[in-house]
Formats: C-alpha cells, sequence, structure tokens
C-alpha cells in the first residue's frame, strides 16, 4: 500500500505582463499492488488533483476571468496474469472525472509471449486522452496593442489517441538490453489555433478543436551496462 500527496507553486512575472500569473496544484494518491494468486498480480488506485491558476495580476489580461480552477478524480485497476508458461496477459483501465470535460475512459491490453528467457514478444492496443489545461479554455489576451487576441472555445474537448503496438525485446551477453516497437496512433479532436477575424481585435487566433490525425513509425532502443555498476 502507498500513499503519496504533493503541492506544486508556480509564479511567472515575466516582463511582459499580459502573462502574469500564479500557478498551483495539490495532489493526493492512494494505491495498492497484491497477488491474488500465485500467477496474478493486481493493482488499484486512486487519486485526485486540483489545480487552480491565479491572472489578476496580469495586464491587461490573460483570460476572461482572473481566478479559474478544477478537479480532477481517477479510479484505475490493473491485472497481469500468466495464464501459461509462456504467456502473459496484462489488462488495465481506468476512469476520470474532470469537472469541465466530465468523465473520460482510458485503457491498455496487451500480451507477451516468451520466445527464450531473455526474449519476447507482445503486442498491445490502448486509449490515452489530454484534457486542456483549465486556463486555455478562458484565454482573452491581446497583442500587438490589441490588433491581435488568442482566445478559446470554453467547452473544447480533449485530445484522445488509440494506440496499436507491436514490439520485441531482448537481451544480449546478459548486457544489451534492447528494444524494437511498431506503433500506430490514431488521434482525435486535436487542439489548434485558428486563425479568425474579429472581435477582439482585428484577427484573433482561437484556441479549439481541430481535425483527426495518424502517426506510424518504428521506435529502436539499446542499453549496455559497461560494468555491473
Amino acid at each position: 500500500i502507498h500513499v503519496s500527496g504533493y503541492f506544486n507553486d508556480f509564479h511567472d512575472s515575466p516582463a511582459y505582463k499580459v502573462n502574469d500569473y500564479r500557478y498551483q496544484q495539490y495532489a493526493l494518491q492512494f494505491g495498492q499492488t497484491f497477488q491474488p494468486a500465485e500467477n496474478h498480480t493486481f493493482m488499484w488506485g486512486i487519486d485526485s488533483r486540483a489545480d487552480c491558476l491565479d491572472t489578476s495580476n496580469a495586464d491587461p489580461s490573460l483570460l476572461n476571468q482572473d481566478y479559474v480552477n478544477t478537479a480532477v478524480f481517477g479510479l484505475y485497476a490493473q491485472d497481469e496474469w500468466r495464464f501459461a508458461p509462456n504467456w502473459r496477459l496484462n489488462l488495465g483501465a481506468r476512469i476520470d472525472y474532470e469537472f469541465y470535460t466530465g468523465f473520460q475512459p482510458s485503457g491498455r491490453a496487451s500480451l507477451s509471449y516468451d520466445l527464450t528467457d531473455t526474449s519476447m514478444l507482445y503486442a498491445a492496443v490502448s486509449r490515452a486522452f489530454q484534457t486542456p489545461p483549465v486556463g486555455s479554455r478562458f484565454l482573452y489576451t491581446p497583442f500587438m496593442e490589441g490588433l491581435v487576441y488568442a482566445t478559446s472555445d470554453q467547452d473544447i474537448k480533449p485530445e484522445t489517441l488509440i494506440a496499436y503496438e507491436l514490439g520485441y525485446r531482448a537481451t544480449f551477453f546478459d548486457k544489451l538490453q534492447t528494444n524494437v516497437n511498431l506503433y500506430c496512433h490514431d488521434y482525435d479532436d486535436l487542439a489548434i489555433l485558428k486563425l479568425m477575424p474579429g472581435p477582439p481585435g482585428l484577427v484573433r487566433n482561437n484556441f479549439q478543436n481541430g481535425y483527426p490525425a495518424w502517426m506510424y513509425g518504428v521506435e529502436m532502443d539499446a542499453r549496455y551496462d559497461i560494468t555491473k555498476n
């Protein structure tokens, strides 16, 4: 069982006073790991975080409100099951609730096969999301003496990702660890800055959801232990 908490306090006061803000985070997390059976390792936990943003010192304005805040609550569980001598199934899921976006699910399922004692193949699919920072929902920032503004959609949705992976891991000579991973990422509701006519200003860059996108490629890495230390 583990419990952790943290507090973060950040104040940015640059020469450009429109960007003067103070940002604070408070978080508390609880988790537990146990083995319900010899071939099962189960983890679960609860975490929470509060974000507070103060832009009252920004001149003339950074947001259309001086104080904005939000909170996130999450519940997660993960089970790793070795259902055969060379096979492992890993299932993980979580649900998060954020004041502006509501509930968002995420999770990952992976299947791996041990080719030898030092090598394995695996495949996985997962869903993830990224919630826009609370301040980005209320942008009202002037530039060029008010000719240009940065604005935003208050109801902007989270960016989402469906990821597919196929990989190979192996250790050679007890010192060389290698990993090769093929991946394909399917994004939706990517956040963009869209140039639009004013008001406010003559033109404005609006922070909003844009378009879907795909990304695919291969990752390769290796680590060699020169000595035991």
